[in-house]
């Protein structure tokens, strides 16, 4: 009789083992999900902070500048999406520099584990003076710096155009051998440096795609605003005619290179709230000189000086005589000298605002305005002779001086 061969199955032990090898696959995954979860909840809380973060920093800025000169700290609960709320505060403090202050916003909340998770959001907020930024032309009579629009650099000039790809232009008319050139200058949004020079006005198109006629440019800026005039024989106000750089080195005049000024009447200047600021002063000037640089260059020195001054107050001993004043701002304002106006100016590497003057008359010391004692920057006289003769000052600080 043949028999059958044995046929083997699994044992209840081997059925056990498997199970519980199986059981416990399961379970780790099943802890894997859950961790996955967990992460994946932190995470979503992590970019709901950050996100909450950066809105509160959008809305101090959107609040200057009216509360520039005493930004609260503060803590509020902000409701998350779902169940979860957020803590959220946020502290304003001097970044050393008097044109812009360090905001800093932390958001926490609470995790599914019970620890505190935290985001944050840190940014610069430039000072911008509210009367000020709507006329754009406001003499600046004290430390107070007028800054360009928010996420741009503070040195970006009044007036700029946002091209939209991290870049700025401003168009200047500058002096050439028959008249006025436009030339649009191009500069970093985050420096205020200028990068490149065109001819015309290209559009911002035109700079996007390239077809703009532009050279790449190494450049500073420096601006500021000229207030007042001397009073002339007549009654007649008499301004500055314009800005004398030959007292400045250290710049890049390779290539054909050259220092460019303009200088015109701000605009707004008849405004009555204005005037009242500078009581004797009958037009207001502005100029932007744009002041090409070597690349290696350890920054240019020097003066700026007003040109065309007319000396016309006579006083006893027959002298015509008048002053720039020198808005030079205290250390208290910056400790950066250059940014002050402390001329002649050292090594500058950045570009420089609010670099103010105010022509005064009178031939003595310089007024003090607004509790700002001005500093003489140019003294310019012509003797009248006996004869009747107009001698001008041969003072090197008084280039073009008539009489």
């Amino acid at each position: 009789m043949k028999r059958l061969p044995l046929q083997r199955g699994f044992t209840l032990v081997e059925a056990l083992m498997a199970l519980v090898l199986a059981s416990v696959g399961l379970l780790a995954i099943a802890r894997l999900q859950v961790a996955l979860t967990a992460d994946g909840a932190d995470t979503l809380r992590q970019t709901e902070g950050m996100a909450l973060a950066r809105a509160k920093l959008e809305d101090l800025k959107l609040s200057l500048p009216a509360a520039w000169a005493a930004m609260p700290a503060g803590t509020e609960l902000v409701p998350g999406n779902g169940q979860q709320s957020f803590t959220r505060t946020w502290n304003t403090v001097s970044s050393g520099v008097p044109a812009q202050r360090i905001s800093t916003v932390t958001v926490s909340w609470t995790d599914r584990g019970g620890q505190t998770r935290s985001a944050q959001a840190t940014g610069l907020l430039p000072r911008t003076d509210g009367d000020a930024a709507v006329r754009m032309a406001y003499p600046l009579v004290t430390g107070k710096e007028i800054k360009g629009p928010v996420n741009r650099s503070i040195d970006i000039l009044l007036g700029a155009t946002s091209v939209g790809d991290g870049r700025s232009t401003v168009k200047l008319s500058v002096p050439v051998l028959l008249g006025l050139q436009d030339v649009t200058y191009v500069m970093d949004d985050s420096t205020g440096k200028v990068v490149q020079r065109c001819t015309g006005s290209p559009s911002g198109t035109q700079l996007i795609n390239g077809t703009a006629t532009c050279v790449p440019y190494n450049a500073y800026t420096v601006a500021g605003y000229v207030s007042g005039a001397s009073t002339s024989l007549l009654g007649v106000a008499l301004n500055p005619l314009g800005i004398d750089t030959s007292k400045v080195t250290g710049w890049d005049n390779s290539g054909g290179k050259k220092i460019e000024c303009e200088y015109r009447k701000a605009a707004g200047v008849n405004d009555p709230s204005l005037l009242a600021f500078i009581a004797d002063f009958s037009s207001i000037h502005s100029y932007v000189c744009v002041i090409p640089m070597a690349a290696n260059a350890t920054g240019w020195s020097g003066k700026l000086l007003l040109t065309g001054l007319v000396p016309t107050t006579l006083n006893l001993v027959s002298l015509l005589s008048v002053n720039v004043c020198r808005f030079q701002y205290p250390v208290a304002d910056n400790p950066n000298p250059n940014r002050r106006n402390v001329q002649p100016y050292a090594q500058v590497t950045e570009p420089l605002l609010n670099q103010n003057y105010l022509l005064d008359s009178d031939g003595g010391s310089c007024p003090t305005v607004n509790g700002l004692a001005l500093t003489v920057h140019q003294q310019c006289t012509v003797t009248k002779t006996l004869l009747g003769l107009l001698i001008p000052d041969s003072n090197p600080d008084c280039p073009g001086l008539l009489s």
